[in-house]
């Protein structure tokens, strides 16, 4: 399945248009407190900014139709929370520099559901597998990238 191997990444942000809160600092005022924002690149924040970067709860949206929901940290999506993709998928678990990693359950457009380790973006450690919505097939696995 290809959504599977696929984790969008933020990249260099530049911020065209930015609705929200800014420091108190006069000497430098910037993006600080909940906003919204548009990129350059035509991708959309809303969420927390802190000393001008995504910190915080956010949610972020790709111009494919990809949205992730949950943690940023100085910039990076590291914490938890919910990648949708556009053909239905999702994942919900943990997240680090914006791929899969720690423990997380991804369910695939077709009804397949993957719960268990993640490691750089793949599926890496102790999970278990359904192969149908109703989740009577299933196997334990074992997985390990080398």
């Amino acid at each position: 399945m290809i959504v599977d191997l696929i984790e969008p990444v933020l990249g260099e942000v530049v911020i065209i248009q930015y609705d929200g809160d800014y420091s108190n600092d006069s000497d430098a005022r910037t993006f600080h407190g909940n906003a919204s924002a548009v990129l350059d690149n035509d991708c959309k924040y809303d969420g927390e900014f802190r000393n001008g970067m995504f910190h915080g709860k956010g949610t972020f949206v790709w111009p494919s139709g990809i949205k992730f929901d949950g943690d940023f940290e100085r910039g990076n999506i590291i914490g938890k929370g919910q990648y949708e993709w556009s053909d239905g998928s999702t994942y919900l678990g943990d997240v680090f520099n914006g791929l899969r990693h720690g423990s997380g359950k991804f369910v695939g457009s077709s009804g397949q559901v993957y719960e268990g380790e993640w490691l750089d973006g793949k599926r890496h450690g102790k999970g278990k597998v359904w192969y149908n919505e109703d989740r009577t097939s299933s196997f334990t696995v074992n997985y390990k990238h080398i």
